[in-house]
C-alpha cells in the first residue's frame, strides 16, 4: 500500500505542478498584454494595473472582472472615449485569454474540461466561500488524479496527468 500512496502522492504533485506553471504562464501573459494595451491608450499607473490584471487572473471568472475596475476607474480620469477603449482592450485581452491563450497552456498543462473547471468553481464556491472559488481548480485537478489513480478504468482512458 505504500508504494500505491507514494505513487498517488507523486502524480498528485506533477499535475498540481503542471497547473500552476500554466496558471502562471497566462498571469504573465495577460499582465504583459493588459500593460502593454493600457500603455498603447496612454493610461497612467498602467505598468501597476497590467500587475494587477495579472495577479488577479489566478482567481478563475471572478479575477477578470475585478482587475478591470482600477483600470476603468483610471480612464474616467481622461473620458467618456478612454473609458470605452479601456473596456474594449479587456473584452479583447480577455478574449484571446479565454479562447486562445488557456486552451493551449492548459492542453500542455493538465486536461481540466471548461465545463468541469466551472462546475468545479461553483460547487466549491458554495461549499467554502470565497476560499473555494480561488482553489476551485486546483481541487478539481486533485480530485481527477485521485479518481483516475484509484478507479480501475476499463478500456483507454485519457489521463490528466502530462508527464
Amino acid at each position: 500500500m505504500r508504494r500505491r500512496v507514494l505513487n498517488i502522492l507523486d502524480a498528485l504533485a506533477v499535475a498540481l505542478r503542471h497547473w500552476l506553471s500554466g496558471v502562471l504562464i497566462a498571469m504573465f501573459c495577460v499582465g504583459m498584454i493588459t500593460w502593454f494595451g493600457l500603455w498603447m491608450l496612454g493610461i497612467p499607473l498602467a505598468l501597476s494595473i497590467g500587475f494587477l490584471a495579472g495577479l488577479t487572473e489566478f482567481v478563475p471568472y471572478l479575477g477578470p472582472i475585478a482587475s478591470a475596475i482600477p483600470a476603468i476607474l483610471v480612464a474616467f480620469t481622461h473620458g467618456a472615449t478612454t473609458v470605452v477603449e479601456v473596456i474594449g482592450l479587456y473584452l479583447l485581452v480577455h478574449a484571446i485569454e479565454a479562447y486562445i491563450l488557456v486552451p493551449i497552456i492548459q492542453r500542455r498543462a493538465v486536461a481540466l474540461p471548461p465545463a468541469l473547471g466551472l462546475t468545479a468553481v461553483l460547487v466549491f464556491g458554495m461549499l467554502f466561500g470565497i476560499p473555494g472559488v480561488i482553489f476551485a481548480h486546483p481541487l478539481m485537478v486533485s480530485a481527477m488524479v485521485l479518481v483516475e489513480k484509484t478507479v480501475a478504468f476499463r478500456g483507454p482512458a485519457k489521463s490528466l496527468i502530462r508527464r
